[in-house]
């Protein structure tokens, strides 16, 4: 996922090279602060610069699942459904535009959804074939270009790599030659984008029409998750002799290339399994972590060659237990995962303070 700001590309510029993952590097002990309960039930899945969040929440009264969204201070807002009785959302950029899926009631199917303005509106069709061609939407860039999967048809309706550009709908196996089980996962505001799957099972970039290979940490597999604004991307990778599984940052050689190297980032304590869900502007990484062997699972903050047991640095955890694995962080240090509050699992919002 990636909802990174234009302007910061010039400070990245002058400071990319000196941002390399070092343990020696000084720098300050994260700190992090819950500063919003987002409710029982609430499972967040992204989150922008402004904090607010999205995701999926029970609806108690009619025993669906929908999509909603949660600004900073406000109360959450249910966005409904295309028609169906579940939808979810995946992303929101800083415009507040948000982007997932919803099942159509007519067909059945999953459709993508942009919702805006209060509205939502499904990136397929809403009326005659539409309906039964399925898809989903997973990321949106600060600039609105969406990328997800959809069927072509209905007489074709495997789904494909697409991108979505003002409404319109181009497939990455045409544009870039991606095979169709290929899986986007996020962009950035230069239109580059990653995901995983293909002829070489390894997570990959799209940048103007050109794929390239990231490559694994010596083992058959990687799956990428997440890019910033410079380019550098994060997820999973099975390590020589396919042995573990373990968190990689695969870093450009200059912002925004298509040549890199992918770096181990490691596990917590004595573990051996770990996976990176998401990166911001500023290098900092969050994912989960083994902390034995492949036993036990806590969530990590990483940054500058540091993983960080994320709930040893939260300075407010009074009353919550068992916090999961988050699965954004913004530009601005906001982070979301959930907990159990009160005795029941409740969506979390943290934020860095230092």
């Amino acid at each position: 996922m990636m909802k990174k700001n234009f302007f910061l590309a010039i400070a990245f510029l002058a400071t990319f090279c000196t941002l390399l993952p070092s343990p020696a590097q000084a720098q300050p002990t994260p700190v992090f602060e819950i500063v919003a309960d987002l409710g029982a039930a609430a499972n967040p899945t992204a989150v922008n610069n402004d904090g607010t969040v999205v995701g999926t929440y029970y609806h108690s009264g009619s025993g669906q699942w929908h999509a909603f969204y949660k600004p900073l201070g406000g109360s959450l807002v249910d966005i409904g459904t295309l028609g169906g009785n579940w939808s979810q959302a995946n992303d929101i950029n800083d415009s507040g535009v948000i982007v997932g899926d919803s099942y159509v009631a007519t067909s059945g199917y999953n459709h993508p959804f942009v919702y805006q303005s209060g509205s939502m509106t499904s990136l397929i069709g809403s009326t005659g074939d539409y309906l039964w061609i399925p898809g989903y939407a997973k990321a949106i860039s600060s600039t609105g270009v969406i990328v997800g999967r959809r069927g072509v048809s209905i007489s074709d309706i495997t789904m494909r790599p697409t991108k979505w550009v003002s409404g319109t709908a181009t497939s990455l196996s045409t544009y870039a030659g991606l095979p169709t089980s290929a899986i986007p996962q996020g962009l950035n505001a230069y239109g580059t984008i990653t995901g995983y799957w293909g002829s070489d099972s390894k997570g990959w970039l799209v940048n103007n029409s050109t794929t390239t290979s990231l490559g694994s940490l010596g083992g058959s597999q990687s799956f990428a998750a997440s890019i910033n604004l410079q380019g550098e991307v994060v997820g999973s990778s099975q390590t020589t002799g396919n042995t573990h599984t373990q968190a990689f940052l695969w870093r450009p050689t200059v912002p925004y290339g298509t040549v890199g190297d992918m770096i181990n980032l490691g596990c917590l304590d004595t573990g051996t399994t770990s996976a990176a869900n998401a990166i911001n502007a500023w290098s900092e990484v969050i994912g989960s972590s083994s902390t034995s062997g492949s036993n036990g699972s806590a969530p990590f903050y990483w940054r500058n060659g540091i993983m960080y047991k994320l709930t040893d640095y939260i300075s407010n955890p009074s009353g919550w237990s068992n916090i999961q694995t988050p699965t954004d962080i913004s530009d601005s240090g906001y982070i979301v995962t959930k907990g159990v509050y009160g005795g029941s699992w409740h969506g979390m919002l943290l934020k860095r303070v230092n």
